[in-house]
């Protein structure tokens, strides 16, 4: 890491940082679904005995530099475990990107075995992320999706292409007004849907492990197969979606004409120009939007999403995810300021 960092590296994202130790005797994982051959074993290395030492090692590197780190930590979902790597006083990763919300639609078998969420779920996790983060002197990495996952916009929407930009709006107000640093990966600007050409998928069904399912297992494959985020970039409409002169190793999508980077970027009523002033609403409230403290209102209602900051003391209502349209400047020294719009439920298909 020293010699990347003498090269010029700035910092560094640590793919999975929290398998660096595995339990030395490698013991046999406990047996929870009995029609797998193989078994989830997560607990004998997601968290190993020498996981602490080989961070602060790292942290205490990178602090030499100001350099700056983030790291994947998988199957992990107890603040308390992720707080000993982030906490400021530890010395060790700045933030860490842990997958509870990510996860949400994950079954009991493994990545692509179904399992059913709700609103109130959804909520509930972010909540307790960013009151744990802001109560214990840490720090959240904001994400909704990555290069092992498929796009949200098909993952936690309804499917309505009438509702796709809207719902997207809605996905950017969620995830770009909450407390912390924010990762956009690669066009979650440009709402690619995930790729309706499932032959090139690179991902091998693992059906055997629900008997008499392979239907079900696709389903989730075609929602959830990381290949959905490695598309070739659809800059323009332009053969092979501008991304190369000649055929890529994947297809482009197929509505890459009417959704590509020339199209968004010039239309104001897009969603890369909804990112655009989100980004632009999160720097010139900052002291609100990134640094505020979180309190969700009204955490049993399954059709809105309410967050509220304070700030010097003012309270301040988001109906953060109802925001479609356009965002317009807020007054956050009022007591209340609303977005609205379509009902979340009714964007997630509920």
């Amino acid at each position: 890491m020293r010699f990347w960092i003498i090269k010029g590296v700035n910092g560094f994202r640590l793919d999975v940082i929290n398998f660096i130790s595995k339990d030395p005797a490698f013991p046999d994982a406990p047996i929870t679904v009995p029609s797998s051959k193989y078994q989830h074993a997560a607990m004998h290395y997601s968290l190993g005995p020498r996981l602490h030492e080989f961070v602060r090692e790292i942290g205490a590197l990178l602090k030499e530099y100001n350099a700056f780190s983030v790291g994947e930590m998988a199957y992990l979902y107890d603040p308390a475990e992720i707080i000993k790597i982030v906490s400021f006083d530890r010395n060790k990763l700045n933030m860490v990107f842990q997958f509870e919300l990510i996860d949400i639609d994950r079954g009991p078998f493994h990545k692509y075995s179904p399992k059913k969420w709700t609103p109130r779920k959804f909520k509930d996790i972010v909540n307790k992320w960013q009151v744990f983060m802001q109560e214990n002197d840490g720090w959240n990495a904001l994400f909704l999706e990555n290069h092992d996952w498929g796009r949200s916009v098909s993952r936690l929407l309804s499917g309505k292409d009438e509702l796709r930009k809207v719902g997207a709006k809605m996905l950017a107000t969620f995830i770009g007004l909450q407390s912390g640093t924010l990762f956009l990966y690669q066009v979650k600007s440009l709402v690619w849907l995930i790729c309706r050409n499932y032959g090139q998928l690179k991902t091998a069904p693992p059906g055997q492990d629900i008997p008499g399912n392979l239907d079900i297992v696709m389903g989730e494959i075609q929602k959830k197969a990381r290949d959905h985020a490695r598309l070739p970039f659809q800059w323009d409409g332009s053969d092979y979606a501008g991304f190369s002169s000649v055929q890529p190793w994947m297809d482009e999508n197929e509505d890459y004409k009417e959704r590509n980077a020339a199209v968004q970027v010039d239309d104001p009523s897009s969603v890369f120009s909804y990112w655009r002033s989100i980004l632009d609403l999160r720097r010139t409230y900052k002291d609100v939007l990134v640094y505020g403290k979180f309190e969700l209102v009204d955490p049993t209602n399954e059709k809105i999403y309410y967050s509220a900051v304070n700030v010097q003391g003012t309270r301040n209502v988001l109906d953060a995810e109802t925001a479609v349209g356009s965002v317009k400047a807020l007054d956050f020294t009022s007591s209340s300021d609303v977005l609205k719009g379509d009902s979340w439920q009714d964007l997630m298909g509920g």
